[in-house]
């Protein structure tokens, strides 16, 4: 039996598709996945169960459009990860869920090639057409502002259930436990969070607050986030220094659940 990325599998009216690895690879293509789709006929729901790190960006783009075109309702769930090319086939859903501790990871594209000064150009111009096709996908999604989600793109943004859904990426976050992940997938990408490597965040080194930020990313907040609530902590720090009534329980309180069963 021949390898395959997906497996699909048809019932009467329906079609449900499960990705368990790298999308485009061993010579399988989008178009072969679509077609199997067409071959399941005139169905009126397509369920898509995702646990992916991603792959070829033009084979996520062929099926995502392809998704968004068809009548059919298309409900997907997230397993445990959504990343790079995955994430995009993911907004295809009309509706989207994912347990609280699973992720979808959006990034901007990137590619290896030979060639000239010129030929490298090139290159970067195709992929600046495709960062753009690509933002604008999550924005249609979640109603977010273009400047928004473009610097999530660029600096490659992990989410969580809660926090998809909060943005918009999700709709439904569940208490299903997150499937295991293909080993070795974080390879590919530049700031994995800690929670899906399976290694321990060390706090006994924080002694400033960019080593307090550091653990905030690490937790899987996006920079941006991660970079206000450490200056949220410094604004308190200077509050309780100059009146020592205010209460901090709520500030300790989101502390304690971002770092979980994450921290030693």
């Amino acid at each position: 039996m021949s390898k395959t990325w997906y497996n699909l599998t048809t019932a009467q009216n329906s079609v449900s598709i499960d990705i368990l690895d790298e999308i485009g690879v061993w010579g399988i293509n989008a178009s072969q996945f679509i077609n199997e789709i067409k071959e399941a006929g005139d169905v009126s729901d397509i369920n898509i169960a995702i646990n992916s790190p991603g792959g070829s960006v033009f084979d996520g783009l062929a099926i995502y459009n392809y998704l968004k075109s068809h009548k059919a309702q298309v409900n997907v769930e997230v397993l445990g990860l959504a990343a790079s090319a995955a994430s995009v086939i993911t907004m295809a859903g009309d509706t989207i869920r994912m347990p609280e501790d699973a992720f979808l990871m959006i990034h901007a594209p990137y590619t290896g090639v030979q060639g000239d000064a010129e030929e490298m150009r090139k290159t970067a111009d195709v992929l600046d057409k495709i960062q753009e096709s690509l933002v604008n996908i999550y924005v249609e999604r979640t109603g977010m502002e273009y400047s928004a989600v473009a610097e999530m793109v660029e600096e490659e943004t992990w989410l969580n259930g809660v926090t998809a859904m909060e943005l918009g990426f999700a709709d439904e976050v569940t208490d299903q436990a997150i499937a295991a992940l293909a080993k070795g997938f974080e390879k590919n990408f530049k700031s994995v969070p800690q929670a899906l490597t399976g290694k321990k965040i060390d706090i006994s080194n924080i002694s400033t607050i960019r080593d307090f930020e550091k653990v905030l990313r690490d937790s899987g907040l996006s920079r941006k986030d991660a970079t206000a609530l450490a200056s949220k902590k410094v604004d308190i720090q200077r509050d309780i220094e100059s009146k020592p009534e205010v209460d901090i329980s709520a500030f300790n309180s989101l502390l304690d659940a971002l770092a979980s069963s994450q921290l030693k």
